[in-house]
């Protein structure tokens, strides 16, 4: 796949990406909660269909019983009844009590088969019965089309969440790679403006909008970086010595003549115990030379951490 060479449409395809994987994992969710509902209702429909052909079956074994005797319901009752107390007798003398027992619920079981329910609504029972096993049938092969047809759905959206995956942890290895190229730089031994051109590639990287100022007329700013809308004037020091408060002076003023939101001085050395007092005091943001690899891999934020030292100086006011 061809990755874009400008950080910030490498930054945008990200998020971009990002959005598109969300949107598909949000798909895939919806599906799998469909086929769970699908399955619930099979395995309803199945217990439906098991206890409808139960019925059926005792309507057609009624109905099978009610054919040897044509006579009204409660005589057939009492002959059933009476052969199987008679039944029973006749075992429990000559077998034994268990086997008169089970006679006996035979018996029983048959007379009421034999009349109960009546004939008209047994009739409309197994009719009823007739008509609603089809549906069930046609339902259960509908709900099991619809299950294989989601299935299928899933399998492609797993695809499409694999190859989006795929697409991103590519575009993070690229820019993790690009960030392990600055910092692996020499960047210790940069002064003056190469250190500034550094920075200047490390904040692009890292999808700010940079303004380089240059020399002339840089008003104590070397650098503006942005990013939704919030505004870092920035003074770069590539220094072997400390820095000292005179840099967070220029920045200081430099916010107010580019009409910036907040200010920060970066070093490849140390600050002075001046210069810190007085960016806790006036809000500036300060990253020396222990803080530059966090910087170049985003682990620092400058707009955050801007925001939040503004907070902050506040407070100490």
């Amino acid at each position: 796949m061809k990755l874009p060479d400008d950080p910030r449409q490498l930054m945008e395809m990200e998020a971009a990406t990002l959005r598109s994987l969300q949107l598909v994992e949000a798909e895939r969710s919806q599906i799998k909660r469909q086929i769970d509902t699908l399955r619930s209702s099979l395995a309803g429909l199945k217990r439906e269909r098991f206890w409808a052909e139960l019925r059926l079956r005792y309507v057609r074994c009624a109905g099978a019983i009610r054919k040897w005797l044509t006579l009204p319901e409660w005589m057939r009752f009492l002959v059933w009844l009476s052969a199987g107390i008679t039944l029973a007798v006749g075992l429990a003398i000559t077998v034994g009590p268990k086997v008169a027992v089970g006679a006996l619920l035979a018996g029983c079981v048959v007379a009421l088969l034999s009349a109960f329910p009546s004939d008209t609504t047994l009739e409309a029972l197994r009719q009823r019965l007739m008509d609603h096993l089809p549906r069930l049938l046609e339902s259960h092969t509908q709900l099991l089309a619809e299950l294989a047809q989601k299935k299928e759905e899933l399998l492609q959206t797993e695809r499409q969440v694999a190859t989006i995956r795929g697409t991103l942890e590519e575009i993070r290895r690229s820019r993790l790679h690009r960030l392990a190229v600055l910092a692996s730089a020499d960047w210790r031994s940069f002064r003056g403006e190469m250190f500034e051109r550094f920075l200047v590639q490390v904040l692009n990287e890292l999808g700010y909008r940079v303004h380089h100022t240059g020399k002339s007329g840089d008003q104590g700013v070397d650098i503006i970086c942005e990013r939704d809308g919030y505004r870092v004037a920035v003074q770069v020091k590539g220094y072997t010595h400390s820095v000292g408060n005179d840099a967070v002076q220029e920045a200081y003023s430099g916010k107010a003549f580019y009409q910036c939101h907040g200010c920060a001085v970066i070093t490849n050395s140390v600050f002075t115990s001046g210069a810190r007092e007085l960016a806790q005091r006036v809000g500036c943001v300060l990253i020396d030379q222990t803080m530059i690899p966090d910087l170049i891999f985003g682990r620092i934020n400058l707009i955050q951490l801007s925001c939040q030292t503004r907070v902050q100086s506040q407070g100490v006011a």
